[in-house]
């Protein structure tokens, strides 16, 4: 995979190569973005490959692998620090999958605009798998997952739980954005602790729409091929294929669960357990009939589950020091996240509604959630 690095690329793809790349990789994305936003005009800023080779310094020795199918590497475009997305040569995964993905996520981002989002700066067409410029996506902070893996290891000491509640309210803010706002529904499809970034404030953004459908007009799902992190998928998605709002919901609802407890739920303690079990059950039941996926949160098991949970949650959040005069909220919020992981899409809450109650949730004293108060240090 000769064309990955800029400095080959010039070596090797002659000008005339450079065109018909560009053809084709725009007349890919014209297609996409006349089928997400008829009728509409969303200028992209086309780069050549030369301006990302002189941003970059030519070579892509200081990229940095960020996810299993695509690398970044950072330079400065038009005096602004960017970030440059290329395929992981060694991803193994066909390069015609990730230009059909890449160029889905420009026509994508072309159309969001929202602080809680990492911003499209632009993209090159020109090397036959485009190249996507990012608003610089080196933050100080890195990704919540990192941060979640340091919390569980006491290698830094774990924010207040304001702090943590406003990384939620913030990806709540960017979910319920890209379904209700734009000129289609937008289903991210890989909501996930490694696809949110943090700033020194702890201010989050949202990125990687590469797996990401639009909702045609007059639909209310697409089908689609089951892709993404296991602990995060929807399991009717899973089991169906079929991709609603209510997917990105259920992937919230996990993600929620993880910053309320500071850790992944995979990480053995108590709580995890009762929220894999009560998790592993709605996998379950969805290959059951409807009525019966209806009557499953009712079940004595699913209740008794549910309380485990909440006790064990409430124990730990305890030793944290989060739990002192906000048993109540902590516990809402639980309830929050149960609600949003629930086997059956119908039964979730809207992002709109997501956002709301949390937004309720911070009124607490002990919770001010406030960005002045996470300045402060609070």
């Amino acid at each position: 995979m000769w064309w990955w690095r800029p400095r080959r690329i010039c070596r090797r793809n002659n000008p005339a190569r450079r065109r018909r790349n560009l053809s084709r990789n725009g007349e890919i994305l014209l297609r996409l973005q006349v089928s997400f936003s008829p009728g509409q005009s969303n200028p992209i800023r086309m780069f050549t490959l030369r301006e990302i080779q002189e941003a970059t310094n030519t070579s892509m020795a200081r990229a940095l692998p960020f996810t299993s199918w695509y690398n970044y590497n950072w330079g400065v475009l038009d005096g602004r620090r960017v970030a440059i997305k290329y395929m992981n040569p060694s991803s193994g995964v066909s390069p015609n999958f990730v230009v059909e993905a890449l160029i889905t996520e420009i026509a994508i981002l072309s159309n969001i605009h929202h602080r809680n989002v990492v911003r499209l700066v632009g993209c090159c067409l020109e090397t036959p798998v485009p190249l996507l410029v990012h608003e610089s996506i080196i933050l100080p902070n890195g990704n919540l997952e990192d941060h979640l893996e340091r919390w569980a290891t006491n290698r830094v000491e774990t924010p207040p739980l304001s702090t943590r509640l406003r990384i939620a309210i913030d990806v709540a803010d960017a979910l319920n954005y890209i379904h209700s706002f734009t000129s289609r529904p937008i289903v991210h499809k890989h909501v996930r602790a490694a696809n949110i970034l943090l700033d020194e404030d702890y201010n989050a953004k949202l990125f990687d729409f590469s797996l990401s459908v639009a909702i045609p007009s007059g639909q209310t799902h697409v089908v689609t091929a089951v892709s993404g992190t296991y602990r995060y998928i929807d399991p009717e998605y899973a089991s169906t294929g079929v991709v609603t709002e209510e997917a990105d919901v259920f992937a919230f609802g996990v993600l929620l669960f993880e910053l309320l407890t500071g850790v992944t739920f995979l990480d053995g303690q108590r709580e995890c357990d009762s929220f894999s079990k009560l998790l592993a059950m709605g996998r379950e039941v969805t290959q059951e009939p409807p009525i019966n996926r209806v009557e499953f949160t009712a079940s004595e098991e699913y209740l008794a589950r549910k309380e485990e949970f909440l006790v064990n949650l409430l124990g730990d959040a305890a030793a944290l020091g989060d739990a002192e005069g906000e048993a109540d909220h902590i516990r809402a919020v639980a309830e929050l996240a149960l609600q949003c992981a629930r086997p059956t899409a119908h039964e979730r809450p809207t992002m709109k509604e997501v956002t709301r109650q949390l937004r309720r949730s911070c009124v607490a004293p002990h919770l001010a959630c406030t960005r002045a108060a996470r300045y402060a240090g609070l």
